[in-house]
């Protein structure tokens, strides 16, 4: 019986997982849309523009996420493996420091590398656009957010 009810637990927790997981997506998915849309409006990409510039952005920006993704899971891993950062020593503490600063130089490197590929195919002031862009994105999704948490 016993054997049973731990069954059926790790069946609803199985299932809730993947309920949750496709909601992320779908949420993930819905900011992704969001975007896509807010940015080209921002910047007034023309069809033939939004064609060049979304591969060349969506590839650097993938890249980008993944590099800082990469870091998180590798500087939390360690962390939890010590048990905390006050259990590091100070030559652990030192490798995670140096880890985060090569990957640093790897997020300006795969910066510049993006603004030089988005540079064949929008002006230098639609560059500078995009960034404003990005920061009202982002700004007003956290706007959003927050409002959502202060009503539950």
């Amino acid at each position: 019986m016993k054997h049973l009810k731990n069954t059926i637990l790790l069946f609803f927790l199985m299932t809730s997982t993947v309920v949750i997981s496709q909601h992320n997506k779908e949420s993930l998915e819905k900011i992704k849309s969001l975007k896509t849309a807010f940015i080209t409006e921002q910047l007034d990409l023309s069809a033939a523009d939004a064609q060049k510039f979304w591969p060349i952005y969506n590839l650097h920006f993938e890249k980008l996420h993944t590099l800082k993704m990469g870091d998180k899971v590798k500087i939390m891993s360690k962390l939890n493996s010590a048990g905390g950062i006050d259990n590091l020593s100070e030559v652990e503490a030192k490798e995670l420091v140096n880890f985060r600063m090569d990957t640093e130089k790897k997020i300006y490197e795969q910066n510049e590398l993006m603004l030089k590929d988005l540079s064949t195919v929008i002006s230098q002031k639609k560059i500078i656009k995009l960034h404003i862009a990005e920061y009202e994105f982002k700004k007003k999704l956290i706007g959003k957010l927050r409002g959502k948490n202060k009503d539950k």
